[in-house]
C-alpha cells in the first residue's frame, strides 16, 4: 500500500456488502492485518485512542453517549449519508474496542471463501 499515491474524492458512494456477523468479522480482521501489515504506527495510534475513548465512556457515561452520537451524526452529513445508526455510536465503542483486540490476534482470514495467512509484510499464504 505504501507504494500506491492514492488521491481523495471529495464524494462518497455506497457499495452494497453483505452483512452477517461473520462476514463482518473477518472483513475487520482483514482491514486491521492490512493496517498491521502496511502501516503498525496507525494501528498502535488507533488503539490508544480507543482505548482512551474507552475510560472517557467508562468514567463520564451520558456525556459520552451525546458527544458520540453528535459527531457520528455530523460526520455523516459531511459525508452526505443519513442513518438511524447514529444512535448506536455509543454501544459501538465497547465493540469495536473488543473487535480491534480480536483483529489483531487472529492469524488467519476469510476472503472471498479462501482463508489466508499473512505470515509476514509481503507473504500472504492461502491456507483453505
Amino acid at each position: 500500500m505504501e507504494y500506491l499515491q492514492v488521491t481523495t474524492v471529495g464524494r462518497t458512494r455506497i457499495v452494497p456488502i453483505r452483512g452477517t456477523i461473520r462476514e463482518t468479522v473477518e472483513r475487520q480482521v482483514r482491514w486491521t492485518q492490512i493496517l498491521r501489515w502496511h502501516f503498525p504506527g496507525v494501528v498502535v495510534g488507533t488503539v490508544l485512542f480507543l482505548l482512551l475513548v474507552l475510560a472517557g465512556v467508562i468514567v463520564a457515561p451520558l456525556p459520552a453517549a451525546v458527544l458520540l452520537t453528535v459527531v457520528h451524526i455530523i460526520v455523516n452529513e459531511i459525508l452526505g449519508v443519513r442513518r438511524w445508526t447514529a444512535v448506536l455510536a455509543y454501544p459501538a465503542v465497547f465493540v469495536f474496542v473488543a473487535l480491534i483486540m480480536y483483529a489483531l490476534a487472529r492469524r488467519t482470514f476469510v476472503w472471498g471463501n479462501r482463508r489466508y495467512r499473512w505470515r509476514r509484510k509481503f507473504d500472504v499464504m492461502v491456507v483453505g
